[in-house]
Order: C-alpha cells, then sequence, then structure tokens
C-alpha cells in the first residue's frame, strides 16, 4: 500500500502544510487544524509549548496510511519516553514551556 496522505512541509513556527489531495489529513498530536473552513483543513498548527528536550520523528500510520508525527523526550532522566501533549506540559524537566 502506497501512503494515502504525503509529507507535510514543516514551516519555521511549526505548522504543517500538507498537500491538498482526496480528504483532509487526521490531525497529528499537539496540533489543530487552521480552522474549520476545508480550504484551511490541510493546514495544522502547532499546539505544542516549546521546549527543547521535544524530539519529532515521522512515522506511516498502517490504519490511514499517512504520515504522522511521535514525539519523545530527549531528556536524559526521562528515558525518551512517548508524549502526550498533556504530558509534555506537565514535564518537571523541560517545564514544556522553555
Amino acid at each position: 500500500m502506497g501512503i494515502k496522505y504525503s509529507f507535510p512541509r514543516l514551516m519555521p513556527d511549526g505548522t504543517l502544510i500538507y498537500p491538498k489531495r482526496g480528504t483532509p489529513p487526521p490531525i497529528p498530536e499537539g496540533y489543530q487544524r487552521k480552522s474549520e473552513k476545508s480550504s484551511d483543513a490541510w493546514i495544522m498548527i502547532p499546539i505544542w509549548k516549546n521546549c527543547p528536550f521535544r524530539i519529532r520523528k515521522q512515522i506511516q500510520r498502517e490504519d490511514c496510511r499517512c504520515i504522522t508525527f511521535i514525539y519523545l523526550c530527549g531528556h536524559p532522566k526521562c528515558n525518551h519516553q512517548y508524549l502526550t501533549i498533556s504530558m509534555c506540559e506537565s514535564c518537571i524537566y523541560g517545564k514544556g514551556n522553555l
């Protein structure tokens, strides 16, 4: 099976812009759609706060054949665990807002 959604462009502010093709892609963890207008359904705005320890990795999901992201914590005491936005915001190491 091929990739259903192409890899998005990553903008300097963290915004993801997917190529418009077919139906809009699922919303990755830590992002929200720019708006509910159909023309903005392909633009994802980050809701993560800045953190120097957060690491983003791209993966291809099997269920939707789309490219999405997972996040890990790069702090040595955190053991690079998978992050959700709530885990990052409550982090005692990076404070999720540095």
